[in-house]
């Protein structure tokens, strides 16, 4: 818990000394001939960018990794599994309702008699994601 008011005390810190840099850069540019919201976007930009300089290449990377390689890896073919199980795939029918079933960071949604599909996500600050 003291930790947590280090992290916020720290954080008020760095706030104020963002709003006393924003109008320094306010001043600075007004001082230069250039329009005051410039200099103040600048150092805003700055700002933000000396604590979350990492988010953007990182949901970036996420997202295209996500969409390039993700997915679920099969080292049979569909005959081979079969071979191997004889007469088992005619026993299965698909769910025809496909609710799934929520127990607090898990989700399961069955599949068939015999498979359920479990989800486990854990989210953490600007939308990261542990799956």
């Amino acid at each position: 818990m003291v930790v947590g008011f280090i992290i916020l005390a720290g954080l008020i810190v760095y706030l104020i000394l963002s709003i006393v840099m924003i109008f320094f850069g306010v001043r600075y540019a007004r001082k230069r001939g250039i329009p005051g919201w410039k200099g103040g976007l600048l150092t805003t930009v700055i700002m933000y960018l000396i604590l979350f300089w990492d988010w953007i290449p990182m949901r970036a990377t996420y997202s295209y990794l996500c969409n390039s390689q993700g997915g679920v890896t099969i080292y049979k073919t569909f005959e081979q599994w079969q071979n191997e199980n004889p007469g088992f795939i005619e026993t299965l029918m698909p769910e025809k309702d496909n609710t799934s079933i929520v127990e607090g960071n898990r989700r399961y949604v069955r599949l068939n008699q015999r498979f359920i599909r479990e989800i486990y996500t854990t989210r953490y600050l600007f939308d990261i994601r542990n799956i």
